[in-house]
């Protein structure tokens, strides 16, 4: 456990290793530019969400979003318009926003900045991102997406297409809950024309502590290598080990 040295990099302004190492990840999981965050993903969908709109503007946001969320509209001052997922009463759990409620929401406000969603949701279940994204952006609007339960999507086709993949503008990852980082380690990836990069950098620092622990970065890295390396057959493997639990509970 070291602390900071020129020899280390600088996660504030990175030309080194860790520049090196947050390169790799925006290859790996497809993103034009990729953030190392040590405060989880909240830290990253604050840094997110301050970082690309200005004070007053308006969004729109699924109700099911996570109390970070809440925390940076509240610093940020926003105007808000809540999207209400549908609910499955059979198992009393919240299912995904559907494309034709973002598209009734920016047709009555077209001034919407911005759409948020939560895909996959706390249970699993993924948006139609790719209609939404042609919707969102049909507005002038960016979508951008807590993609914190999935890290894991984009090195298996049995799994849904990562948000990235499918037109969204930025994802924020807990790379600490579906893949192999220590926990409160996560990703914040971009890729879009539509987002101000450079103000989205300075809000990642503003969010961070100006001592990043290196064990916690370097697990990053690590979980980006095993992933490069290993990740569809792990994917493989989480597959097959889902379907045996299927029928094992099929049978009760």
């Amino acid at each position: 456990d070291v602390s900071l040295m020129q020899e280390l990099d600088d996660l504030h302004a990175p030309e080194g290793c860790i520049a090196l190492a947050q390169q790799l990840a925006a290859e790996t999981f497809g993103a034009d530019k990729s953030f190392f965050a040590v405060n989880g993903t909240s830290g990253a969908l604050q840094a997110l969400l301050l970082g690309s709109f200005q004070p007053g503007d308006k969004l729109l946001i699924a109700r099911n979003m996570h109390r970070s969320l809440l925390a940076a509209l509240v610093l940020a001052n926003y105007q808000v318009r809540f999207l209400q997922p549908e609910y499955q009463a059979d198992f009393a759990i919240s299912l995904q926003v559907k494309p034709e409620q973002v598209a009734q929401a920016l047709a009555q406000e077209p001034d919407i900045k911005g759409v948020l969603l939560t895909s996959p949701n706390y249970y699993g279940l993924s948006a139609d991102i790719a209609q939404i994204a042609q919707i969102t952006h049909a507005y002038g609007a960016v979508l951008l997406v807590d993609q914190a339960h999935g890290a894991h999507l984009g090195f298996s086709e049995k799994f849904p297409a990562p948000a990235l993949s499918l037109g969204a503008d930025a994802v924020a990852q807990s790379t600490h809950k579906s893949l192999s980082s220590l926990t409160q380690t996560s990703m914040l990836h971009l890729k879009s024309a539509r987002l101000d990069y450079q103000r989205i950098t300075a809000m990642m620092s503003m969010l961070t502590t100006t001592s990043p622990n290196y064990l916690l970065l370097a697990s990053l890295d690590a979980a980006r290598y095993l992933m490069q390396t290993q990740g569809v057959e792990l994917l493989e493997r989480a597959w097959q080990m889902a379907n045996k639990l299927r029928q094992q509970l099929k049978a009760i």
